[in-house]
């Protein structure tokens, strides 16, 4: 069970410009942040800290999450430099500061309880989580796996080469759990990483494919289709369908 979950929730979300000027984060549904939920759910499982990482319009979400008064332990680090270190140095930044087993999610995405508590207790101490997702769709991130859904790859945003290790599985949605042990090992490889100047924008994906050629992390696979990443209106849209006709699922 992780102890720690790490937020991303520093970068702009400039696709959204047309709904709003705020974080991603305090978008809301069915009259809920996604922060606000982010955080529910943590509590409501057992999470005990939240790390925030933060960046853009950082003091809304700093004074969002004081007026929640969340029952979690609370810490921030700062990606001011969120326009040229992406959201892979975001996750190493979230990484570095975080404790004991830890959980990592995209701030931009919105799931069910049963989503996020089915992975809470998959079984593996190292794993991604595995959604339906589609070859034909450039911007999925898409999870390949070895015959035991061991993770080889994750390709981002752009099409499967005949040349990348893996089976296709479905959609990386953006949560992941790690072992102590393994928190630090993918600090470490950070670390080498973002020593290339050319990596601080690349998002966490590529950080990940290097970290797997000696790391191991298996994939959760969960069917539901009750969550999505919002990096569009339309995406917006969408999930507001899915979680406001019915007052925003909670199962």
């Amino acid at each position: 069970m992780a102890q720690t979950a790490v937020i991303l929730g520093a970068g702009r979300g400039a696709r959204l410009g047309s709904i709003t000027d705020e974080p991603k984060c305090l978008l809301r549904i069915a009259g809920q942040t996604l922060l606000g939920r982010h955080l529910h759910l943590l509590e409501e499982l057992g999470v005990e800290t939240a790390v925030l990482v933060v960046g853009y319009r950082q003091e809304m979400i700093r004074d969002h999450v004081q007026s929640l008064q969340p029952g979690l332990e609370i810490r921030y680090v700062e990606n001011i430099e969120y326009e040229t270190k992406g959201n892979g140095y975001s996750l190493y930044q979230g990484l570095a500061a975080a404790t004991g087993p830890t959980l990592t999610i995209d701030g931009d995405l919105i799931y069910t309880r049963d989503i996020l508590a089915g992975f809470l207790s998959n079984g593996h101490t190292d794993a991604v989580l595995v959604g339906p997702g589609s070859l034909d769709d450039i911007e999925c991130a898409k999870a390949l796996v070895d015959p035991d859904r061991r993770v080889r790859n994750l390709i981002d945003k752009r099409a499967v080469r005949p040349d990348d290790a893996g089976q296709f599985l479905g959609e990386a949605i953006g949560l992941m759990i790690f072992s102590e042990p393994a928190r630090r090992a993918l600090v470490s490889c950070a670390e080498e990483f973002f020593s290339h100047p050319d990596h601080l924008i690349l998002n966490w994906e590529h950080l990940l494919n290097v970290y797997l050629r000696e790391g191991r992390m298996m994939a959760h696979f969960n069917d539901s289709d009750q969550w999505i990443e919002i990096d569009t209106p339309e995406d917006f849209a969408t999930a507001q369908q899915k979680f406001e006709a019915s007052g925003g699922p909670r199962g």
